[in-house]
């Protein structure tokens, strides 16, 4: 990986976790950011790696074809809407210089919901103002949000807990759709 790249690098058990924005609690965990949990078998593949800013981390493996992973975080849906559409001004342009033939992935917390008539597997009663935006965001670059396809239990829908017990789907993998047949299952652990 570049040096330029600001991260904390640390091995859990054989496998290697880069994050971006993280810190250092007391007991010397990282915490917050984005970041990648990386196998061995995947560290030889990097081809690289590059922090956009502290919402985006671009991590491209090399392979037949190639695979562009993206790990991202958008502003809540309370922020002001200027900061969640300059996030996806943002992503819009890293999206711009990923080749069309790259296998592509983007996930993370996109604090957004998607509604029933938006997605076919959501625990969302409908769509909010983040996902409306991740939704034409999703149109302008023919992305499937992969975590809504696949039927589930509720219990492997929900993405997040709210600190009052409500469980809600808000963040999601998005896959190009010209991969689709390649993506067997989507679920939440």
């Amino acid at each position: 990986p570049p040096p330029s790249l600001n991260r904390v690098k640390e091995k859990i058990d054989e496998y290697t976790l880069i994050t971006s924005s993280a810190w250092k609690n007391v007991i010397n965990a990282s915490i917050g950011g984005i970041g990648f949990l990386l196998s061995p078998r995947a560290m030889k593949a990097i081809s690289n790696i590059s922090k956009h800013n502290d919402r985006i981390l671009e991590l491209t493996l090399n392979g037949n074809p190639k695979t562009t992973i993206i790990c991202c975080y958008s502003p809540h849906n309370e922020q002001p809407y200027e900061r969640v559409e300059f996030f996806y001004h943002e992503l819009s342009t890293i999206m711009d210089n990923i080749p069309a033939h790259n296998f592509l992935l983007l996930g993370g917390d996109f604090n957004a919901q998607l509604g029933p008539n938006d997605a076919q597997f959501t625990t969302a009663a409908s769509t909010n103002r983040n996902g409306t935006m991740i939704m034409e965001f999703m149109m302008q670059y023919n992305l499937v949000a992969t975590n809504t396809l696949f039927h589930h239990r509720k219990s492997r829908l929900w993405t997040h807990q709210r600190p009052f017990g409500q469980k809600v789907q808000i963040d999601f993998i998005l896959a190009r759709q010209k991969w689709i047949n390649s993506i067997k299952n989507c679920r939440s652990y």
